[in-house]
């Protein structure tokens, strides 16, 4: 099995100003009807983008 993993060395990519423009957490998170006794899994979640926002 092949593994591949995030270099943490690029981690500006993945919460930066213009990623937040394309595609905003709380836009997209607001899409989803999420109800309060929910649970959600950000399997890995890095810097938080979704999970932050979510919880």
């Amino acid at each position: 099995m092949m593994e591949r993993r995030f270099n943490p060395e690029h981690m500006e990519k993945l919460d930066n100003p213009e990623r937040r423009k394309v595609l905003p957490p709380e836009k997209l998170l607001g899409l989803l009807e999420i109800q309060d006794n929910d649970i959600i899994l950000d399997l890995g979640a890095g810097t938080g983008y979704f999970a932050i926002p979510a919880a």
